[in-house]
This record gives C-alpha cells, structure tokens and sequence, in this order.
C-alpha cells in the first residue's frame, strides 16, 4: 500500500489523540481524604504505602488519654489499635506493615518495638539485653524486616534492626 502525504495527514492525528487520551486517563487523579478521628482526638498520619490506598498513624489529645496507633484503607476501614499507649511511626511500602512503640500498662510502661500485620496480628519484638526501650520507625517495602532503635538505661541509644518471626 502506497501512503501519501493525505492518507497520513488523515492518521496521524487519530493517534496522537489516542495516545494523548490514554496517557491522560492512566494517571490517577489527585484527591484529599478524611481519615476521621475518634471522638476528643486528632489524627496524625506518619506512614503512607507506595500506591496511596493505605494509611498509618498516631491519635493523640495532647493531655491524659493515652495514644493510640490507627491503619486506615482507601476502601473506608479504620482499625485502631493498641489504644492503652501507642504511637505508629511507619508503614511499609506494601501497606501490609505498621511499625511502631507501645507503652503500655499491659507490659509495664516499658516501650516497646511493634509490628502490625494487615490481617490484625500484633508482636511486640522485644529489647536487646540490657536495654531500657526501644521503637520500630521503618520497614522493608513487604514489611518483612523492621529498622529501629533501641537505647539503653544511661540514654545512649544504637541504630537496630529486627527481625520478626
């Protein structure tokens, strides 16, 4: 087939159009949402996964109520958790991850490194031998291995990783 200048003159802009309405309907749309607060709290979110449909934070009231942690979906649930003394620091990429302290009366008002899994579970990963508290603020993106920080009774403190089971 032989093309001249009209046949493509006819073509070309068809598909510069369609490319140009593909590119522009496979962007998402930028858009705000009210994650909500419990009643006498405000919501603070610290972690957000890659694609944006998940959330982490603390809720706090900045005088005797204790904090607590919170993961939120795009899909409209909100689960707050350990509301007797927690804050939420991170999220992994996945979203299936929140990372962060608890301090808590259950364990002593000692602080605590955690790990929360999409699906509910909750493990406090522990101290290192002679350490006084510690908290978790990162995470792989599959929210396998958890980064924190641990210190020790004088204050001096050491970078440490954690590795759930």
């Amino acid at each position: 087939m032989k093309t001249n200048a009209r046949t493509l003159a006819r073509t070309l802009p068809f598909a510069v159009l369609t490319a140009s309405a593909l590119t522009t309907t496979a962007l998402a749309q930028p858009a705000f949402h009210l994650i909500g607060n419990p009643p006498g709290l405000v919501s603070e979110v610290w972690g957000l996964s890659r694609d944006g449909t998940v959330a982490s934070g603390t809720n706090g009231s900045g005088n005797s109520v204790p904090n607590s942690s919170f993961r939120w979906t795009l899909a409209g649930a909100r689960e707050d958790f350990l509301v007797d003394g927690s804050s939420a620091f991170g999220l992994s990429a996945d979203g299936s991850a929140v990372v962060g302290r608890v301090n808590s009366s259950t364990i002593g008002f000692i602080s605590q490194p955690y790990v929360r899994r999409a699906e509910g579970s909750v493990e406090l990963l522990g101290l290192f031998s002679g350490f006084k508290e510690g908290l978790a603020v990162a995470s792989t993106p599959d929210g396998s291995t958890v980064i924190g920080d641990c210190s020790r009774p004088n204050g001096s403190g050491n970078g440490s990783v954690f590795k759930p089971f």
